[in-house]
């Protein structure tokens, strides 16, 4: 048996010499991207800031799309083309639910659900809005045919790095109420968590299909009403879809949440932040607020000095320990020249890996790539490799078909050694293969370094 087992791996390894099954690569590109208002364009001096990796980029569905099948793409077009020509990337977004839906859909045969916006940091705290139910045929079609458009317009676009607008667009940014503006909870409407993830799936799988070649962000959140109507708990829908997107994009797929702050809690216990702690290198985060106010709404934590700088790092500081390759940031804040320093700490750190040690008074001068300890394992390994120089680097998990089941790191990491903890419970015993592949700052450059090793769970 260790003889088959041993000849299978020679021979899938040669196969792997021979074979270019590594050359596309979704990059989750590290760093800082500025985020300003929806439709709103990135400021000047926000493309001169080299602490700046990217700009998000957030349009309305009913200004892209004011009447059906006719697109207005100069916002777009000309915020993507200046974040090129700056050599900055772009995260697109859309938003629709109650924010951006055009009337036009309702129009069409959508059906409308009316609350009351509860939420007292809203413009229109106490208005009644209108959203589509969540799992309208006609609503989903209509959305389906605009991400369909969107891919055909950007998808060979290399500044486009991720998009975001799937999970949000039907759970209203996960703020779903508990009833609607009349007092009917969500049975009435034949709400159950399996069909709300249903049409989630396929929000997903519409934007996967659009951009086979960037990475989706896919905003978790809580369900406040879940457990009187279903008894599950109010994490249950994002633990599914996070568990739906991982399996079947291991390699593109990222957890994000809108309310980063340095008073989240570290580690967390249970909730839609533990699915971000679980998923390391696969997440980021939008900052809660801006610094600018005192900087009250960022701080409910008692973070001293109440400063904005403090704050502002301490959010960071948070967003690192959860291992996030990416962070969005207010442009109010990124034009705060009083806030240079903690930007350019932010851009020196993140991306680096789950855990990582940059010594820059010894810099390595070669690529290694450890054997994981333990071996063989049941459930959690660790990896360590080391690489020279700011690098483009990928690890990645194949199992004995050449079948790529997990994607430990696929981004921008600075020199040093790094260690990365993976997580096998959902696969079964047996031999794997992890791969080591590091090229240039531009992951698209032939790779300086490659390396593949062999596991073995047992279980």
């Amino acid at each position: 048996m260790k003889t088959v087992t041993s000849l299978a791996s020679v021979l899938l390894l040669s196969l792997w010499a021979q074979a270019d099954i590594f050359a596309q690569a979704v990059s989750f590109h590290a760093g800082v991207y500025s985020l300003s208002a929806a439709d709103g364009q990135a400021n000047s001096k926000v493309y001169e800031n080299p602490f700046v990796a990217g700009i998000a980029v957030r349009t309305l569905w009913q200004t892209l799309e004011p009447t059906e099948g006719q697109f207005d793409w100069s916002y777009l077009d000309n915020e993507i083309q200046k974040a090129a020509n700056a050599g900055k990337k772009v995260s697109l977004s859309i938003a629709a639910s109650s924010r951006g839906t055009p009337d036009w859909v309702y129009a069409a045969g959508a059906q409308r659900y009316r609350f009351i916006d509860l939420n007292p940091n809203h413009p229109t705290y106490g208005d009644t809005l209108t959203m589509p139910l969540p799992w309208d045929s006609v609503y989903i079609a209509k959305w389906t045919n605009l991400v369909r458009a969107l891919g055909i317009r950007y998808v060979n676009s290399t500044t486009v790095s991720y998009v975001r607008g799937s999970s949000e667009i039907v759970t209203n940014g996960w703020g779903l109420p508990e009833t609607d503006a009349f007092g009917s909870s969500w049975s009435t409407y034949g709400y159950t968590p399996d069909k709300l993830l249903s049409v989630m799936k396929t929000v997903v799988d519409s934007l996967m299909a659009a951009f086979p070649q960037k990475a989706l962000w896919v905003e978790v959140g809580t369900i406040k009403f879940e457990p009187k109507v279903s008894g599950r708990s109010q994490t249950y829908v994002a633990e599914q879809i996070a568990q739906y997107g991982f399996q079947q994009y291991p390699d593109r797929f990222g957890v994000w949440r809108e309310d980063i702050s340095g008073c989240i809690p570290n580690p967390p216990t249970a909730g839609q932040w533990k699915i971000l702690w679980d998923h390391k290198g696969r997440n980021g985060a939008q900052m809660l607020w801006n610094v600018q106010d005192g900087p009250t709404r960022m701080n409910n934590c008692g973070i001293t000095p109440n400063e904005k700088a403090t704050v502002l790092k301490a959010a960071v500081q948070r967003g690192l320990d959860y291992g996030m390759p990416y962070l969005e940031i207010y442009q109010v804040d990124v034009l705060d020249t009083a806030l240079t320093s903690v930007f350019q700490f932010a851009a020196e750190n993140l991306g680096k890996g789950v855990t990582s040690v940059d010594n820059r008074d010894q810099l390595p001068t070669e690529f290694v790539l450890y054997q994981n300890y333990p071996n063989p394992f049941n459930p959690t390994t660790t990896i360590k490799f080391q690489v020279s120089g700011f690098r483009f680097v990928s690890l990645k998990i194949f199992d004995v078909l050449g079948r790529a089941v997990a994607t430990l790191v696929n981004g921008e990491l600075h020199a040093g050694e790094h260690s990365v903890q993976f997580n096998a419970e959902r696969l079964s015993s047996g031999i794997y293969f992890y791969r080591l592949v590091v090229s240039g700052a531009n992951p698209l450059t032939t790779p300086t370094f490659s390396q593949t090793k062999s596991m073995l769970i047992m279980k």
